[in-house]
């Protein structure tokens, strides 16, 4: 029996389209991982520049990236290696910080609205973080951010009292200004896989 070309041919186009799938998708990854690289290393030459070096034992809050927001994973690895105690937020009815051991994926599990949590419960107070890694949909240069719509993190954060607030995002989500309500918390600097910029 003769095997049928047609589809022999048609495999091979499959085979291909898969392949060039495969492709985009590790080019999309190497993307986000050179970019977390590179916002890693603006985040520590702004933290020198304002004399808040991590050192150990400074507690710092961090956050498992959503798809579309910049990666935090090299960041949380460089600031481990510092012996820097790290807290990842939570949310239940109102959102929390709980200090992890570790940054590998077993330190974490599918929270509220698809965001990874910390599986343990060692919970902080929100008056001993120094500083505040922050994500957002938008940030403005004076500081400006636009969250999700719930509140959680102006909410957390207005509670920090003297934590230094880091924007971190991509290039992208940087905009000249941005409209803020009241209760709305203004970063410090905002730092992204380009640069770093002083909020004034």
């Amino acid at each position: 029996m003769k095997p049928n070309s047609s589809k022999i041919r048609q495999s091979g186009l499959t085979l291909r389209a898969e392949r060039v799938i495969k492709c985009r998708e590790i080019a999309y990854a190497e993307k986000l991982a050179t970019a977390g690289k590179l916002a890693s290393h603006h985040f520590f030459a702004a933290m020198d520049s304002f004399g808040k070096s991590p050192q150990k034992g400074m507690l710092i809050s961090l956050t498992r990236p959503l798809p579309g927001e910049i990666p935090t994973q090299c960041l949380a690895e460089e600031l481990f290696k510092l012996e820097v105690l790290l807290c990842y937020p939570k949310i239940q009815t109102q959102m929390e910080m709980y200090q992890v051991d570790g940054v590998d994926a077993s330190h974490f599990q599918m929270g509220k609205f698809g965001i990874e949590e910390p599986s343990g419960n060692a919970v902080v107070r929100p008056d001993s973080i120094k500083i505040a890694v922050v994500p957002g949909v938008w940030f403005g240069h004076g500081g400006e951010r636009i969250g999700m719509g719930k509140g959680y993190f102006d909410r957390y954060l207005d509670q920090t009292l003297n934590a230094f607030k880091v924007g971190f995002c991509f290039e992208d989500q940087l905009q000249e200004a941005l409209p803020q309500e009241a209760w709305d918390v203004r970063m410090d600097v905002i730092v992204t896989e380009n640069r770093w910029i002083e909020c004034g």
